[in-house]
């Protein structure tokens, strides 16, 4: 692909365009990757240096991290991640910023018009974006890529990319369960198909840690874990379950220590920092670049990832969250509480095909008052059904009305949580802009 190729592509029916591409959601995914690798050959798309970023909970944050660390450095990189919240131009990001609209059109379209050619199947949503991304970053010549996975990691789209230098694997829990898999270890089987043989980061433990080992000897890959790491507050030692949710903490990876506040707040903070430091001390030493703490204490401090822990309002303070597993909303919860508060009013919604039974009374127990709406999507979860199962106080069919009701209840030492899904906080984006 050249820029001649990519004026000369009409994108005057926008609307047809993304109207192909949305209704590719319920296409079968390739879970051989011989449709993803027969496209990657056909569009010639040559090896990038990739990390790749796998996991349940933090894979957005961590990416992030990395991404605003290895441009202070001067090197020019590109991430892509997903979902978006308001735009689609969110997931394909470099050093110059989102990918311009219309460009990243004119690559859907691409990709999308060769289909037939390819003859593997039609592609999936994912597949058309991932291809338009690294069509994308191969253009403007990026460094390094990070790139996030969509859907586990033997699997995933983003594993046909074959160049990954080094898996950052996150927290894992209970998520996608129908094709994941029901428990902990199984689902982290599937993540560990990331690993390649070179370098993998993780903080996991227990069954995680146990699928993630088989993988690292079936694949010969230098596994790191939390043996390799040492966390500290205030001087001392700690488990990294101890770290403040707000406030410095010190993180020691083989030879190297920072001191770092990352302006996220959360109980998740640590973990996630701590795996983005680690995997930034291992790229610089992979790419040769001179080891710079001041940098990498900077960049840690100041990045933040939209829609997490993300404070929105005061009086009443209002936190927007895309939590929607029961991991990440019981980590969310304990996070909230360490705020001081007189009520908290939380307003959720959620996806149909998420393990809402199991999460409604977690919901319920937290939350002094509950409101429950829908986030607009056609797979969310009915807020009648939701009022049931989770006793909720109020119920609305309209995302504005149930913020508006949030607001009408709050005193102004109150605290609002809206939480439950990505597509919320996007819709919720939309609505305070």
């Amino acid at each position: 692909m050249n820029n001649e190729i990519l004026n000369s592509i009409d994108i005057k029916n926008a609307d047809e365009i993304i109207e192909k591409l949305e209704s590719r959601a319920g296409n079968i995914p390739d879970r051989t990757l011989t449709r993803m690798k027969t496209a990657i050959e056909f569009f010639d798309l040559k090896p990038q240096k990739i990390v790749n970023i796998v996991g349940t909970n933090g894979k957005g944050t961590v990416s992030n991290a990395i991404f605003q660390t290895l441009k202070s450095f001067g090197l020019k990189v590109g991430m892509y991640t997903s979902p978006h919240l308001v735009n689609y131009t969110e997931r394909i990001v470099d050093n110059d910023g989102e990918i311009d609209y219309s460009v990243f059109l004119k690559l859907v379209k691409y990709v999308s018009d060769h289909e037939d050619e390819i003859d593997c199947g039609d592609f999936t949503y994912f597949e058309v974006i991932t291809l338009a991304a690294m069509i994308y970053f191969e253009m403007k010549n990026e460094d390094i890529l990070v790139v996030e996975a969509g859907v586990g990691g033997r699997t995933d789209a983003t594993k046909a990319l074959e160049s990954s230098i080094l898996q950052v694997i996150t927290s894992i829990s209970i998520d996608h369960s129908d094709y994941l898999g029901d428990t902990i270890y199984k689902i982290a089987q599937n993540k560990s198909g990331i690993m390649n043989g070179t370098k993998t980061i993780t903080l996991n433990t227990g069954d995680a840690l146990k699928a993630l080992s088989e993988e690292k000897e079936k694949t010969n890959t230098t596994l790191y874990t939390s043996s390799n790491f040492e966390f500290t507050v205030g001087g001392k030692i700690v488990e990294k379950e101890m770290i403040p949710v707000s406030g410095e903490f010190g993180v020691k990876f083989l030879a190297r220590e920072i001191k770092i506040n990352p302006k996220q707040f959360g109980v998740f903070r640590g973990e996630n920092y701590a795996l983005a430091f680690a995997a930034i001390v291992t790229i610089l030493k992979e790419l040769k670049i001179e080891y710079d703490n001041d940098r990498i204490v900077e960049a840690l401090n100041t990045a933040s990832w939209i829609g997490r822990t993300e404070v929105i309002g005061r009086e009443p303070l209002t936190i927007l969250d895309g939590a929607h597993n029961i991991d990440a909303i019981e980590k969310l919860f304990k996070s909230v509480s360490k705020i001081n508060h007189k009520k908290l009013i939380t307003v959720f919604a959620i996806m149909s095909r998420k393990d809402h039974e199991h999460i409604a009374p977690i919901v319920r127990k937290n939350s002094d008052i509950l409101i429950v709406t829908t986030n607009n999507d056609s797979k969310a979860l009915d807020p009648e059904t939701l009022k049931k199962e989770t006793s909720a106080d109020y119920s609305f069919y309209n995302l504005k009305d149930a913020l508006e009701k949030s607001k009408e209840l709050a005193d102004k030492d109150d605290t609002i949580l809206i939480f439950g899904s990505l597509y919320l906080v996007g819709e919720i984006l939309k609505l305070i802009k």
